[in-house]
């Protein structure tokens, strides 16, 4: 209010009221723009284009009277903050109020209208408006903050919903990654097994040739039979394990079998002798 000009629509189908009531406004509030309207549909297509501070309106009025007027007002959310003043030419009665109230009025003017009656009326209902413009400026900036803080929250939630996919993509990533990681240790192992057994399987082979080596080395240069048997006996009791060998000799002629050569048997006697507590060959019967 302070900032600008304060706007009177005063609605009055009688044009002598409109003037005077455009007088006595000038004399109290002299920058005050005045607006009139000599019908109530006239009057509420002024106040919906003007939104003015204060609306002047007349009771008595043919087709469209005062009371209807305010109604319609007062039932428009853009329109029903700005205060109505009624004013009749008629002493102001019970049911007048009753009337005006249930309409949506906020104060009452007599005709003849009053100068400093009318001057103390529309600055209490100045106050009321600024009262009011200052509550849907409150409640729009609120909802703006609520708009903002919204936009915010909504902005915020997408950014996590947007880290929360990364983070799912790089954990998937890291799982498929640690499952690959996984396979080929895998497989490394496979392979490291295999080679080891084929190295073992290599070296067993050696083994096997560098013994058949030796063996035909020697037997080359062994030329008895008797010495063949001895050392293949003795071959064979070293590459066995807990065996005991016994080499035979059979005579087809006379049908008889003899020990030729016996390789562990030695042990053997120990270990019984060292079981039983004497030796099998000193026992006497």
């Amino acid at each position: 209010m302070k900032n600008r000009a304060v706007t009177i629509l005063a609605i009055d189908d009688i044009q002598d009221n409109i003037v005077v009531l455009k007088v006595l406004v000038s004399e109290a509030f002299p920058s005050a723009v005045y607006y009139s309207a000599n019908s109530g549909r006239k009057g509420i297509d002024l106040c919906k284009l003007h939104k003015p501070d204060v609306v002047l309106l007349d009771i008595a009025m043919p087709g469209m009277d005062g009371y209807e007027v305010c109604k319609i007002i007062k039932a428009d959310e853009e329109l029903k903050h700005i205060p109505v003043v009624m004013v009749t030419s008629t002493t102001v009665t019970g049911r007048n109020r009753i009337l005006a109230m249930d309409a949506g009025a906020d104060a009452f003017l007599a005709k003849p209208v009053d100068e400093s009656e009318l001057t103390a009326q529309i600055r209490a209902m100045l106050r009321i408006k600024e009262a009011e413009d200052l509550k849907i400026s409150e409640k729009e900036r609120l909802e703006i903050l609520v708009q903002e803080r919204t936009t915010e929250l909504e902005q915020e939630l997408a950014d996590r919903r947007k880290a929360e996919d990364a983070l799912q993509h790089l954990v998937f990533k890291l799982e498929k990654s640690r499952n690959s990681e996984l396979k080929l240790l895998t497989d490394l192992r496979i392979e490291v097994a295999e080679r080891k057994r084929a190295e073992e399987q290599v070296i067993n082979h050696l083994h096997d040739q560098q013994l058949i080596s030796e063996v035909a080395r020697t037997l080359v240069s062994i030329k008895t039979k008797n010495d063949v048997y001895e050392y293949i006996g003795a071959r064979i009791h070293e590459v066995t394990d807990n065996a005991y060998v016994i080499v035979v000799k059979t005579n087809i002629d006379n049908q008889t079998i003899s020990v030729s050569h016996a390789f562990g048997l030695q042990k053997l006697i120990e270990k019984i002798k060292r079981t039983i507590g004497f030796d099998l060959l000193n026992l006497k019967v």
